[in-house]
């Protein structure tokens, strides 16, 4: 499979597994062409990264203090929610787009293991895209807020073959579900 099949795969399954967690988040999401640097100057930035021997994927998430207040899973006023509670989320739903990612790349025989997320406070998100590899920008509109996710994918293994559809896996485990060693 050439280099370029490889990624373009990788990128199509980010940006349905985006549209996905934003819907199951109660959220009217769909994705633009439109960047939105200038609205999200100040806006914070989850990185996290997934990996095997054959590959390394990157991704930095960046959503306005908005969306992260509308997201946030809470029972009560949403202005009970600190700011380090909203930064936590954000890492946290970093790790959600990536571990949906390495779910649908599991389906396809592709396996990555997941690193930690980190948050980045007044940082230019140019500063922390890799210029190694692919890279790819993705921008959406959540309840009429713009957002930004940046993926990037450096092969290791030319040869790498992700499959185009999903094969079933009787073992999988399921969406939320914890597997321990």
């Amino acid at each position: 499979m050439a280099a370029t099949d490889t990624t373009r795969i990788i990128g199509e399954l980010y940006s349905s597994a985006c549209l996905e967690l934003f819907e199951s988040l109660d959220c009217v999401a769909s994705a633009t062409d439109e960047p939105h640097n200038s609205e999200l100057t100040d806006a914070p930035i989850a990185n996290i990264d997934a990996g095997s021997e054959d590959l390394e994927i990157t991704l930095n998430l960046r959503l306005p203090t908005s969306i992260l207040a509308l997201t946030y899973p809470v029972t009560g006023a949403i202005t009970d929610v600190s700011e380090e509670e909203l930064e936590d989320w954000l890492a946290e739903l970093s790790n959600q787009f990536m571990g949906r990612l390495k779910a649908k790349l599991h389906s396809r025989q592709c396996n990555v293991k997941l690193g930690l997320p980190v948050s980045h406070f007044d940082t230019d998100i140019s500063e922390l895209l890799s210029g190694k590899g692919h890279h790819e920008s993705l921008y959406f509109m959540v309840d009429q807020e713009p957002c930004e996710c940046h993926l990037t994918v450096e092969l290791f293994n030319e040869d790498l073959i992700i499959l185009e559809e999903a094969v079933e896996d009787p073992d999988a485990i399921g969406e939320g579900e914890m597997e321990l060693f």
